[in-house]
């Protein structure tokens, strides 16, 4: 009697407020030549609610896939369908808090709950509309800072550091040319593919199509009537990625910040609610405290004298001028990133070491109040090439290495990381979304 080999059970393997990821993928209810080949260990899928965040994800997907060798770079949506939950462990079912209706943290099915996760069960695998099923390629990764950790050469932490800068910019510009906005670059959403040892960007729950965004702009803007600039429904499309006011999250510029005033919090704004929302933004971004209290307030006073041009002017006027400089914004997400990051390289401050501040001047440039006056990608690119064939950079980068502290830089860094993704936790909460896997 031959005995085939059982195919690997379907679990958990993580959960937020937007779903739970399954490894291997689940099976489609509906089986199709187009999707059958994504039934293995080959494959994840994240089970979600059926709404306007899983159809973004799966436009997004569509998009990323027209960029060559886009698996070398990101890991997208490739494929959506129905759910063969039947198919599913019961209890892996059961520990998935969208389908059971409770917290991850109480995911444990009790007595008095296993009726109402089968009714679910049953109601999603009869055809309910109300969830789907994504699906992606599986990358055995490591998380971009628990990587550098675990790295026990200091040389070799501030060369991988570096070195992926250059990848990083390569991999955003490319969305940005397919006119993607990831909108949402942090640390968390950068992993090291265990097999390639390359880079890759994860999680496009929230990305902005933006050529597809702008061209529903331009059909609004036709419909709308000329008279009434402040129409509420005239909007409604921008809400979807422009859903919050929360000045306090620093990975989104200040233009971000002021869409979202107007579209989230009032139509106009005031000479009052522009300096709060500057101070709110320039004092709650961590990457600013390796600057002097002088420069802080140049800063402060750069973004006031660029942004007071939008006060008391239409929500069509401040929307349209802002969207203007989309395709920098991922590369001040990037800039911020990095300067939360090597503010913890030296313990003497990066004011210390040339290359150090060499590199911070290009970081800077992409985080310049006026959008109009931040680097493009090529030519960060260039600068960044630039100060490596400097003397006294390549100097400056070996003293660099021989004072970096790893305890001081392990503890900070992790620390950072926590405060930006529970930043963002509060940010979704504020506005309505659940914060992404």
């Amino acid at each position: 009697m031959t005995v085939k080999n059982r195919p690997a059970i379907s679990r958990v393997i993580n959960q937020g407020g937007f779903g739970c990821i399954f490894y291997p993928s689940l099976p489609c209810k509906k089986e199709t030549k187009r999707n059958s080949n994504t039934n293995s260990s080959e494959y994840v899928s994240k089970l979600v609610k059926n709404n306007f965040s899983s159809e973004n994800e799966i436009r997004i997907g569509k998009l990323i896939q027209g960029i060559p060798f886009y698996s070398l770079y990101y890991v997208p949506v490739i494929q959506s369908c129905t759910a063969s939950l039947a198919k599913v462990n019961e209890r892996e079912i059961k520990k998935c808090s969208i389908i059971s209706g409770k917290s991850s943290s109480t995911a444990t099915a009790t007595t008095a709950t296993n009726a109402a996760e089968k009714k679910a069960k049953r109601a999603i695998d009869d055809g309910s509309k109300k969830f789907i099923l994504l699906k992606m390629k599986y990358v055995e990764n490591i998380k971009f800072t628990k990587y550098l950790l675990s790295i026990r050469d200091k040389k070799h932490i501030l060369n991988t550091l570096f070195d992926t800068y250059s990848y990083f910019l390569f991999s955003l510009e490319q969305l940005m040319k397919n006119g993607i906005v990831h909108y949402d670059f942090k640390w968390d959403n950068a992993v090291i593919d265990l097999k390639t040892g390359l880079p890759v960007i994860l999680d496009f729950g929230i990305s902005i199509p933006m050529n597809l965004l702008l061209d529903q702009q331009d059909q609004d803007q036709q419909d709308q009537d000329q008279q009434d600039q402040d129409n509420t429904d005239a909007y409604e499309a921008y809400r979807d990625y422009f859903y919050v006011y929360f000045p306090e999250y620093s990975l989104w510029c200040i233009e971000i910040h002021l869409i979202n005033y107007v579209l989230n919090k009032h139509s106009r704004i005031t000479p009052e609610s522009l300096q709060g929302t500057i101070e709110t933004y320039v004092d709650s971004n961590d990457a600013f405290t390796i600057l002097s209290p002088e420069f802080i307030d140049r800063y402060k006073k750069l973004c006031y004298s660029t942004m007071e041009r939008f006060i008391n002017q239409s929500r069509k006027y401040v929307i349209g001028e802002c969207l203007k400089h989309w395709n920098t914004w991922d590369n001040y997400a990037l800039s911020i990133s990095y300067l939360q990051v090597i503010k913890f390289i030296s313990t003497s401050g990066f004011t210390s070491n040339q290359f150090l501040i060499s590199f911070s001047e290009i970081l800077m440039d992409n985080i310049h109040p006026d959008p109009s006056r931040r680097s493009d990608y090529a030519t960060t690119r260039y600068k960044y090439k630039s100060i490596f064939y400097q003397d006294v950079n390549i100097e400056n980068y070996e003293l660099l290495i021989d004072n970096f502290d790893f305890d001081d830089f392990r503890s900070n860094s992790v620390k950072e990381s926590k405060r930006n993704e529970d930043m963002f936790s509060q940010m979704s909460q504020q506005g309505g979304h659940a914060s992404p896997l």
